[in-house]
């Protein structure tokens, strides 16, 4: 177990807002003693929401998913046209987010990510059209899964699937010996569930509700314009 002093969780918390930023602890639900809940209480946070943690080790059974199924098929990022497309979709509105929140997902570093060998990006193809992304982020010989979106009308077990089996087996292909994932809903944990994932716990956030999160105008302004150069890529 592990124990944060009350004076040095108001120390972080004053970091953020001193930042604009929306004051949020996460912890890993299991390793903090049910006293320290009374701790945060007492600093003003309250549970926000909680991520299911999933886990898959290398030689555990994967199941038997079809690597094509109806013109499904998938491709692995290595340009820059690819990281344009794999932004386009992510940020589009019309493709649901299947797995997101453990780990921040950032634009403008792909390439350097990529060369570095700390991420690798996954776009899955319905033929020639793309329905879908996934991202492995690397630590060591882990992996996880930070990202799966998969175009709304094209959801299907099937797509998710082929999308979670791809990421696994690219992660394995590099030899890491366990690979995570995460998710909100049950649907998405059934999911993971079905494409080789166990439960080994969850992510709990703690954040400070009473205080609405600043907006960023210029974050906007930035969002704004990637968004219109990666439609400029795509055209």
């Amino acid at each position: 177990t592990a124990w944060i002093p009350a004076q040095e969780i108001r120390k972080g918390l004053d970091f953020l807002r001193g930042r604009e930023r929306m004051p949020r602890l996460y912890l890993i639900g299991g390793l903090y003693p049910p006293l320290f809940a009374k701790s945060l209480r007492d600093v003003g946070l309250t549970v926000e929401r909680e991520i299911a943690l999933m886990a898959h080790v290398a030689g555990d059974q994967m199941p038997s998913i079809p690597s094509r199924v109806d013109g499904l098929h998938t491709a692995l990022v290595d340009n820059q046209d690819g990281i344009a497309l794999w932004w386009y979709i992510w940020r589009n509105a019309r493709y649901e987010v299947v797995a997101n929140g453990v780990e921040p997902v950032y634009i403008g570093r792909d390439m350097r990510e990529m060369a570095m060998g700390n991420q690798q990006d996954i776009i899955l193809y319905q033929d020639r059209f793309p329905i879908g992304v996934a991202r492995l982020t690397y630590v060591d010989q882990s992996a996880n899964i930070t990202a799966v979106a998969v175009l709304k009308e094209s959801r299907t077990p099937e797509s998710v699937g082929m999308l979670y089996q791809a990421a696994l087996q690219t992660a394995l292909n590099r030899g890491c010996d366990m690979v995570f994932t995460s998710g909100e809903t049950e649907a998405d944990r059934q999911a993971s569930r079905r494409s080789g994932f166990v439960d080994v716990g969850s992510l709990i956030c703690y954040a400070e509700t009473h205080i609405k999160r600043p907006a960023s105008a210029d974050k906007s302004q930035s969002d704004k314009h990637q968004m219109e150069q990666l439609e400029f890529i795509m055209q």
